[in-house]
């Protein structure tokens, strides 16, 4: 149910790409990121909720669980106050991030230019 609803906030949150956007298979992005070779990407935007690290930990994971099987994924940071996590979509990248000392998820996405 977590998954779902950080899902839902961030279609809510973050608007489709513009028609002039760049945007990428799954397959593409694989081959893409696997290489090492990383779209380039636009302006961030970025917005930041309250929740707690516990459960922002717990929707972090079913959502990275639930992307990486078609989509790149990658760790940034996993400590026991921080974790960021990278998530490469048809048409941006997105970081999220679990801040146990502000207790906040920080969600900022970069569409590819």
């Amino acid at each position: 149910m977590q998954r779902l609803l950080l899902l839902i906030a961030l279609a809510a949150l973050y608007p489709a790409a513009p028609a002039n956007a760049k945007t990428y298979t799954p397959t593409e992005l694989q081959a893409l990121v696997r290489a090492g070779r990383y779209p380039e990407q636009g302006d961030v935007t970025k917005t930041v909720v309250d929740r707690s690290y516990a459960a922002c930990i717990i929707a972090l994971e079913s959502m990275v669980d639930a992307i990486h099987p078609n989509y790149p994924t990658a760790t940034i940071a996993s400590t026991s106050l921080l974790r960021t996590e990278k998530v490469w979509t048809n048409d941006a990248a997105l970081t999220v991030t679990c801040d146990a000392v502000r207790n906040k998820i920080i969600i900022t996405r970069s569409p590819y230019l």
